[in-house]
């Protein structure tokens, strides 16, 4: 007996319509996802919360304020998605439901990720995933920050290949994705 295969979707929610779309970028649209503060985090510039995520330029992006992942969509993705910021209302394991807000405000995200020629060291084809974690930690802890730290668990939720370029002890850690257009970055910890 063949097992039935559920279909993951995202649901848009857009003045009272509701759109929904079985979508190829599921998986990296919910990595995408562990970086938003689900309470929101204060964001100074205009004094709002920030609880969902980013339509911008090409890319799905959240950020929790220590932390931003972002999705560089293809053409045929991105069509669905109007660019500004969408409240998270559902996340479950075959289904997200977003409400679209609008044009708002969000953190300028594009200026932590510094560019390519300027990185100072950068270690290539790092496999990190939950059960070999340990390794792949020490490993950008002792060749990348003398002064440093990255949040353990924020490396946890960076499973796959990644190529990762380091910019100093100042600036964020920055992770390309070897097989698909995810990237991430991970501001230091001081301690």
């Amino acid at each position: 007996m063949r097992k039935a295969t559920r279909t993951r979707t995202i649901e848009i929610w857009n003045n009272g319509k509701e759109i929904i779309y079985d979508m190829g970028h599921f998986e990296a649209f919910k990595w995408v996802l562990k970086a938003r503060d689900k309470g929101g985090f204060y964001y100074a510039k205009n004094k709002s919360k920030i609880a969902g995520l980013c339509v911008e330029d090409g890319h799905i992006v959240c950020t929790d304020g220590h932390r931003v992942h972002a999705l560089l969509l293809e053409d045929e993705e991105i069509k669905n998605y109007q660019p500004g910021l969408y409240e998270v209302i559902k996340e479950q394991q075959a289904k997200i439901i977003l409400g679209y807000i609008g044009k708002e405000p969000f953190p300028p995200w594009q200026n932590l990720f510094p560019k390519h020629d300027s990185y100072e060291k950068m270690l290539k084809d790092i496999h990190i995933n939950k059960h070999m974690i340990h390794g792949a930690y020490a490993r950008i802890i002792r060749e990348l920050y003398e002064k440093a730290g990255i949040n353990y668990n924020f490396l946890l939720d960076m499973e796959g290949e990644w190529n990762i370029y380091y910019y100093g002890d100042n600036k964020g850690l920055v992770f390309e994705s070897k097989y698909d257009n995810r990237m991430g970055l991970i501001m230091p910890m001081r301690g």
